[in-house]
């Protein structure tokens, strides 16, 4: 278990975090062994508890800023009860399966959107996903200011039908949606920025949807429009 005395600059992190995101409820963080770098929850039997598993591999490749999102977004997962949502494997029909594919993606996206907060730093949000996704720490890491205008570029040149049958979004559609989501009103409201924000949420939502059907080949038909809206919500527990 991550404690103040075990694990003090991991600990301190964590409780920045759940300061900043408004979190009361009893939440245990734990650092497990592990060749890959991942972080997951586990909600408790009554529902108001949690664990959330950070791996060894996950805490040294991550400065603790960065850290900071993975934190958000496990924390995410728990407030939204993401883990209570139906799995593909429960589908009755193929066009069901990829409809709660879809929805564990939007899941995804919500508990990005926390890990953003968490942070509050886009170029942060970003090297993190880049990190996540690569496996290379910075060592390997060499960014200019172009770097991540020029990956969301791509997005409009890929299209990858493997992505309705994928639990996440692809990095590419993860850091657009990051992006995405730093120039809405409800963001700029929550940070209590000068900012007004340019967007609201239910704006760039349908760009999301948009964007990941285009990169999936426009091939699912999406029946679950209200639990996918409920997926992406992010504000309303607090």
């Amino acid at each position: 278990m991550i404690t103040q005395s075990a694990f003090p600059n991991i600990y301190q992190v964590i409780e920045v975090s759940k300061k900043k995101l408004h979190v009361k409820n009893d939440i245990n963080f734990f650092v497990t062994s592990n060749p890959f770098p991942n972080g997951y929850c586990r909600v408790l039997p009554n529902l108001y508890a949690a664990d959330i598993i950070l791996t060894s591999s996950l805490i040294e490749l991550l400065s603790l800023e960065e850290l900071k999102c993975v934190i958000g977004h496990e924390i995410a997962h728990f407030i939204f009860q993401h883990l209570n949502y139906p799995q593909a494997s429960q589908a009755n029909n193929e066009i069901e399966r990829f409809n709660l594919r879809t929805l564990q993606r939007a899941a995804e996206i919500s508990a990005d959107r926390i890990g953003f907060v968490s942070c509050a730093n886009e170029k942060i949000a970003f090297r993190t996903e880049l990190k996540l996704a690569s496996g290379l720490s910075d060592k390997f890491l060499k960014e200019n200011d172009n770097f991540y205008i020029e990956q969301m570029e791509l997005l409009k040149k890929n299209v990858d039908r493997d992505l309705i049958e994928a639990t996440h979004p692809s990095f590419l559609s993860r850091i657009y949606a990051i992006h995405l989501f730093s120039q809405t009103k409800e963001y700029h409201q929550w940070i209590k920025s000068q900012n007004e924000g340019q967007y609201s949420l239910a704006e760039i939502d349908q760009k999301i949807e948009k964007n990941l059907e285009e990169l999936s080949g426009n091939e699912r038909s999406f029946q679950n429009k209200e639990a996918f809206d409920e997926a992406y919500l992010w504000i309303s527990v607090y």
